[in-house]
């Protein structure tokens, strides 16, 4: 095909596989959603004209429209690799992959090589998707879907700018070094997810209260796995989700400094939590409520002695279960004393 026949056509064709990209993207924000994988954000992009007229004269195709496969493509980042295959067998239930097309190049079929690592797949809207109008004219195009890692990302991205992998780019030595890098890269991408399976091992083991982990020191993980198995055991609901986790390191110390620095200690110090400071409406709905109150029910004195470092606001709504959980009628009086300062207006 020339070139100004190309371009003409590839203009006509523009706004379908713009159409096409935002269908896409969509779909596969969905599907992202649903399998609960953390990702970047998702990246798409129809491909240039002069780019794809560039590709079809360097594989000499005879019919581009129908044979390239990446004029529309879309681009999912995953932070883990044990990630990728959920998502790429949900992706496989929203489209009709043509698996002649799609490759696999994170397991290539020779073991001893090395470099670029992604998953292709490609895929069309399919048949089942024809009969709807906001489908028409795009279910019968190809396009791509790459799935890789964080880490693979950064290799891939370094590799195409700077075109390490051309045979003429760098002398032997350093190119060979460059490709030993992605290696490296994958086996740490193996291990960050071997971690990350270990670490929900891990918690399960707390909450469960295995013997091996109650003697190891309170971390963030320990105290989320306690107080989940807590609640559950209470039948009560405690918000786990936080904006900034540096507020659960402020808590890990917190306790420490209360003197409950062992997981062991901790589910002792859940266990002696009354019910009455678990009761829906309270500030033990959170779980920095419920830990600071069962100190607080503990030892308040304590409590704001070693622990409370004013990174919060007492409030005086407030005041009544604290009052209640302290256990002393003097409870405001006693910590006012202390340089404790409880806000009125807020």
């Amino acid at each position: 095909m020339k070139e100004d026949e190309f371009k003409r056509e590839f203009r006509d064709r523009s706004i379908v596989l713009g159409e096409l990209r935002r269908v896409g993207e969509s779909i596969i924000s969905r599907a992202l959603v649903e399998t609960g994988s953390p990702t970047l954000p998702l990246q798409s992009r129809v491909k240039d004209q002069d780019s794809a007229y560039n590709k079809i004269s360097r594989k000499g195709y005879k019919d581009p429209f129908t044979e390239m496969t990446d004029l529309v493509a879309f681009r999912i980042i995953t932070y883990l690799d044990s990630d990728i295959e959920p998502i790429v067998k949900k992706l496989r239930t929203c489209f009709e992959v043509d698996e002649r097309g799609s490759v696999d190049k994170r397991n290539p079929e020779n073991v001893n090589i090395v470099g670029y690592r992604s998953n292709h797949l490609i895929c069309k809207l399919g048949e089942g998707r024809a009969r709807l109008p906001e489908y028409d004219k795009i279910t019968d195009i190809l396009f791509e879907i790459q799935i890789r890692t964080a880490l693979e990302h950064t290799w891939a991205e370094i590799e195409h700018k700077l075109n390490y992998k051309s045979e003429t780019s760098l002398p032997r030595d350093l190119q060979r070094r460059f490709m030993v890098i992605s290696g490296t890269l994958e086996l740490i991408d193996r291990e960050l997810s071997k971690i990350t399976q270990e670490s929900q091992d891990y918690a399960k083991d707390v909450a469960l209260g295995t013997k091996d982990t109650l003697t190891d020191a309170l971390s963030t993980t320990s105290i989320v796995a306690s107080v989940e198995s807590f609640a559950k055991k209470r039948s009560i609901e405690v918000r786990l989700n936080f904006a900034n986790k540096d507020e659960l390191n402020d808590l890990v110390q917190e306790l420490k400094d209360f003197g409950v620095d062992t997981v062991g200690k901790f589910q002792d110090f859940l266990s002696r939590i009354r019910h009455t400071h678990t009761e829906p409406g309270t500030n033990s709905n959170t779980i920095f409520g419920l830990v600071r109150i069962a100190m607080i029910a503990e030892d308040y004195k304590k409590y704001f002695r070693n622990s409370f470092k004013n990174n919060y606001l007492l409030l005086s709504d407030n005041l009544p279960q604290l009052t209640e959980a302290s256990g002393d009628p003097n409870f405001r009086i006693e910590i006012e004393k202390m340089g404790i300062m409880i806000d009125d207006d807020f």
